[in-house]
Order: structure tokens, then sequence, then C-alpha cells
């Protein structure tokens, strides 16, 4: 209905239509690790639409819950749990309201999946540097550590209720960018809690620029050699506990910065443009924490800090290529074919630097001739 300045309407009859209205109720349980920590837990109802129905917060000590007033129909009945110091996994059920009430249902919610290791510097690799510089040794607490999610998360087609498994995931379908990050302690031990299922990726932003990544691992079962999780990502299944990822940084960081131009001298750079760092040596092609992209700024300025020595081939780029490339810039080279794809146009282009140890290389200019 529509009503204009000073207008009246009448003649707006209302029916009312008869129903049975039926009740869900029941109880949530709460298995954690830590029983004595104090607790928390909630259930929300969901009709099918984008959010929420209404939401309950568990205030019982024997947990219970009940919905009242509903019409018959289909509901998803979500549950959440957690402390101050554990935080319990989501979990989504149907619920179908028809001639009765439904009573007694029991919702047990369980330790969110986790990811747990430790930060470590090597000092070996780099011959015993110790800094690049004269400012003070960085506390490993200043590092920090970020889980971005490989691609969407899993979805169990056969399950008619359908919801976010965490609140990094809940986060994520109301528009956050459901990016895990945390920083690790005086000892270099770091955990990263609620995780979704998933497959995800880990990156390390150092200390200072004296420090770079030198490896991501992870204990294999049956096996001496750690998996390389910089490569290949690490695989989270719902409640799932992975510990032991070791995140090895070292000493003797490079940097390289520049400026990218057209050439044609009056000519302006197109916007949305990306330099890329990919290691040259044959046997690096895979090595996936050296690949690093940076940004064009508008006046054409990029910048690459705490860059591992070695060899490497610089390469700009549009940041959107087409379908077959992610559009964010720090999932270009996780796929294996699109990180052989870079390579070889990079190494067509063959735009080289060699850092070395702690160098820092500044004003390296790029041509940028479209593509």
């Amino acid at each position: 209905m529509t009503l204009r300045e000073a207008e009246e309407r009448t003649g707006v009859d209302i029916r009312m239509r008869k129903w049975d209205l039926r009740a869900i109720s029941g109880k949530v349980s709460l298995a954690l690790a830590n029983k004595s920590d104090p607790s928390y837990a909630a259930v929300m109802l969901w009709d099918g639409s984008p959010r929420a129905l209404t939401f309950q917060l568990i205030r019982s000590a024997a947990g219970e819950f009940k919905f009242d007033a509903l019409a018959p129909g289909d509901y998803c009945l979500q549950a959440v749990g957690g402390s101050m110091k554990e935080t319990g996994a989501f979990i989504m059920t149907n619920v179908v309201v028809k001639d009765s009430d439904i009573t007694g249902l029991e919702l047990t919610v369980r330790p969110s999946a986790s990811i747990s290791g430790r930060v470590l510097i090597d000092q070996l690799s780099t011959n015993g540097a110790k800094t690049c510089s004269q400012t003070p040794e960085p506390a490993i607490e200043e590092a920090l550590i970020s889980v971005y999610p490989d691609g969407p998360p899993p979805v169990d087609t056969q399950r008619k209720c359908q919801g976010p498994s965490s609140i990094t995931a809940l986060m994520a379908s109301l528009g956050a960018n459901g990016i895990a990050r945390a920083t690790p302690d005086a000892r270099g031990e770091v955990l990263i809690r609620d995780m979704a299922p998933g497959r995800y990726r880990i990156e390390v932003e150092p200390p200072n620029d004296d420090y770079y990544l030198k490896a991501i691992t992870a204990p294999q079962p049956r096996s001496n050699q750690p998996a390389d999780l910089g490569r290949g990502g690490i695989e989270i299944k719902s409640g799932g506990q992975v510990s032991g990822i070791a995140i090895t940084m070292a000493p003797g960081a490079a940097s390289v910065s520049g400026s990218v131009v057209s050439p044609q001298p009056s000519a302006q750079l197109p916007p949305g443009l990306i330099v890329l760092l990919i290691p040259a040596e044959a046997d690096s092609a895979d090595d996936v924490v050296r690949f690093a992209a940076s940004p064009v700024t508008s006046g054409g300025a990029f910048t690459f800090k705490n860059v591992a020595p070695g060899r490497y081939f610089l390469t700009v780029r549009p940041e959107q290529v087409g379908p077959e490339f992610n559009s964010a810039m720090k999932r270009l080279w996780w796929d294996p074919k699109t990180r052989a794809l870079l390579r070889r146009e990079a190494d067509k282009q063959n735009v080289r630097v060699d850092l070395r140890l702690c160098e820092r290389l500044e004003n390296r200019v790029l041509v940028y001739r479209g593509g």
C-alpha cells in the first residue's frame, strides 16, 4: 500500500486465518575439552531465508531451548557454543513441523576445527646473518599468520539445510573476508581456531623487513619427509585438529622496488596492474612461498619486501586476465597449471633480478606493453 501526503485510505480489510501453531524444543549440550571454562550456547532458527528467523541464547543450565508460535513448514535449526578458550563447530539440522509439537531434540556442539604449530627462526640457512640493518632483533610475536580459503567450502548437496559451519564461515556468508589471523606467543606457538571444513593456504607476514618466509611444513604419516603446505595447502575436515605445522622464517631478506612505465612516454598506464615476482631457478618452479605480487599504484610504483635471496622473474600483467585466473592476486600461483603458465610467460619476457642476501634493489623500471 502506498500513502501520499495528506491521503486517507479506507476499506482496508484484514482477514485473520486460524493456524494451529506449533513449537520446537530440546536441549543443546557442549562436548568441549575444557569443561571447567565458563561456556555459552545459542540456537538459531531458519525458515529458508538468507538470515536467521529468530535467535535464542541458552540461559538454562540444562541447555534447554524452545521456539513457540511456529506455522507448519520446514525449518532449519542451528546450534553454536563454546567457551573463552574453545569454540564449538556449528551444527545444522532440518526440522519439519506438521500436526504436532517437535520435542526432545538433542543438539551436541563439538569442538571446531583448528590449526596449530610453531613459528621458527632458521639461523643456519643464511650463514649466521642476524639482521640486514641495525634495528633490534624483533620479537617472534610480531609475526602475523593468515589463513586464506583455497576455493569455496565443500557443500553437501544432499542436505536440506545448508549453513555456515563456523563463526569464520558465518562471517564469510555475511560478506566478511573469511580470513583467519593469529600471532604466535613468545615461544613461537600459534593456534588458529574456529575453522570451517575446506582447503586453506597459510601466509606469513614476518616481524620486520629483515626476515623472509622459508617454508611451511607438517609431518606426514608413514614418511620421513614433511609435507610442503606452502605448495599444496592444507585440508581441514569438520572438527579436525591439525597440529605440528612448522612455519620457518630466516634472516637476510631482500627487497626490490621500482616503477612500471608505458612504451610511449605520454601514454597512461591502465588501472588494475600487478607485478609478479616469480622464482627463476628451475628447481624452484613449485616453491610457492617465494611467489609474490605487488599492486601497481596510480603513479606506477611497485614494492616487494621480505623476499628470499635468489633469482627471480619480474612481469607486469592485468590483475584480471580471464576466467582461467583467480582475480585475487594472492591466489594466482596456487593452481599448478596457472603457476606453470605464469612461469612460461615470465621466461619469455626474460626480465630477471638476482637478489643477494639483505640486498635492497631500488629504481627498477619495468615496461608494460599490454596483453
